[in-house]
């Protein structure tokens, strides 16, 4: 069987089902309570306290202006496939953007990232040569229209971006006045953006909780600015990293959370991770942490696309690249492209109707200023501050295994939600970690259990807004869980 055909029933298996996988480690201590506790604590919303707002007056409350892409409906990609589906919801979104910013060249992109965003194994080979299509040629078309020419005589594909540098991090292209960012839009004026961080982002604090937080709201303000401005981002996925173990066992982790970004933003998600990591040596140069690319004479061919040359990380991560961009194009067209299905969630996350987690991993971002629910008025079983008084989601799912999972809120600034796990019975809903950021427990098979996040509230304002909730089921030696 050629590599094309089974590159194309992966994706096709991947469409009707989606994969799942797991992730890694976390090393601050998390709070419990015991089961077998007979003293029974209360987080209430109604006990009076000073500044403390009440359901009814937050109910009224003036609530932020959610951007036109943000919709009450949600998607999920499958954790595993290349490409995220273009579902209907991405491509309108694609449309309101290219009818409102008219100035903006489809046929331009910006490339916004750290080394494997500025090599020139990146994309450059699709400007000058060699190209070996193999079974792509269907591709040519546009990439005839992004190699025209920009004024300092390069093309998207091989110019040196303003924006990408080695050690680049999601807060470095955002900084200065101008900002990177801001360099390489004015230069280009371009549709889409390649955005791929993660890999330096990941040692920016002292643990990798920690700088997950932060690359969470640098990746949120990153996305915004760039949408603000008209311009599409293509999320990119961070690869393996054969280098650092416990590095490594974090990835899939923030991974997850980028998918959630590209759910909640409608935009495309191309995961290198699950593309490369049955290539031999998962893709790996010598370092053991950037793309491998395929050689002939020892001489680098990244744009070689065929069986035996798309066994190199650079040269899947090009073609399925220049895929993606193909689409997007030709959607800018007007090109009617059969449209992708994606799983909904269900449920409206309220306490009478709760989002629905189909399975494990889980990856959603929420808006916790658009919830209208304030039925928590206590959390019997834990221990807490009053301070929960804004408005919650909540999530229930049903165990078919018992697995420990480690769960986590990534917010952004400003944000302040705290996360509780609940086990779900006829009766009542009895509390059984608050967590505030991240808790991790074992579920047991049969089990029903509730995930609420709860919007703190100082001074009588809720401080309300975006935040990602990650449930990750726990493998031997995960430095997630550990």
């Amino acid at each position: 069987m050629s590599l094309r055909l089974l590159i194309i029933l992966i994706l096709l298996v991947d469409a009707l089902s989606g994969c799942s996988g797991s992730t890694s480690e976390p090393s601050s201590p998390v709070a419990t309570v015991s089961m077998a506790s007979k003293e029974i604590q209360t987080v209430s919303k109604s006990v009076p306290q000073k500044g403390k707002a009440d359901s009814k007056s937050l109910l009224g409350a003036s609530r932020p202006t959610l951007p036109a892409r943000v919709t009450t409906k949600h998607e999920l990609f499958p954790a595993g496939q290349f490409l995220s589906p273009l579902t209907e919801r991405v491509r309108e979104h694609l449309k309101r953007l290219s009818e409102t910013t008219l100035h903006l060249h489809d046929d331009r992109f910006i490339k916004v990232g750290g080394s494997g965003s500025s090599t020139p194994l990146l994309l450059s080979c699709l400007d000058r040569g060699p190209i070996v299509l193999g079974d792509w040629e269907e591709l040519k078309p546009t990439l005839t229209r992004f190699r025209r020419k920009l004024p300092d005589g390069t093309s998207p594909f091989s110019r040196k971006s303003l924006a990408a540098k080695p050690g680049g991090t999601a807060q470095w292209v955002l900084e200065g006045n101008p900002s990177p960012l801001e360099q390489e839009i004015e230069a280009l004026q371009p549709r889409f953006a390649l955005v791929h961080y993660g890999t330096n982002d990941m040692h920016q604090k002292g643990t990798y909780e920690s700088a997950a937080q932060a690359f969470n709201r640098d990746m949120s303000r990153l996305l915004v600015t760039l949408q603000d401005k008209g311009i599409f981002p293509i999320i990119t996925s961070i690869t393996p990293r054969e280098d650092h173990p416990k590095a490594n066992g974090w990835i899939p982790f923030y991974n997850h959370s980028l998918r959630a970004l590209a759910q909640f933003h409608a935009l495309p998600y191309l995961n290198i991770h699950s593309a490369i990591l049955s290539l031999p040596n998962k893709g790996r140069a010598e370092d053991k942490l950037h793309g491998n690319v395929y050689r002939m004479n020892s001489v680098a061919r990244p744009c070689f696309f065929g069986d035996e040359a798309l066994r190199y990380s650079y040269n899947v991560r090009n073609l399925l690249t220049a895929r993606l961009l193909d689409q997007l194009f030709r959607l800018t067209r007007g090109e009617a492209l059969p449209a992708d299905g994606a799983e909904t969630l269900k449920g409206d996350g309220s306490k009478t109707t709760p989002w629905m987690i189909p399975g494990l991993p889980f990856a959603h971002r929420i808006d916790t200023s658009r919830s209208t629910q304030f039925k928590r008025d206590t959390y019997a079983g834990c221990q807490g501050i009053p301070d929960v008084g804004g408005p919650e989601f909540e999530y229930t799912i049903t165990m078919s295994e018992t697995r420990r999972v480690r769960a986590f809120v990534l917010a952004d600034t400003d944000v302040d939600v705290d996360l509780f796990l609940l086990e779900s019975t006829a009766q009542t809903d009895n509390c059984l970690v608050r967590g505030g950021r991240s808790l991790s427990r074992l579920l047991v098979e049969g089990s029903t259990y509730r995930f609420v996040v709860d919007t703190r509230t100082f001074e009588g304002s809720p401080q309300w807004g975006e935040a990602t909730l990650i449930i990750h089921p726990c493998g031997e030696n995960d430095p997630v869980c550990s």
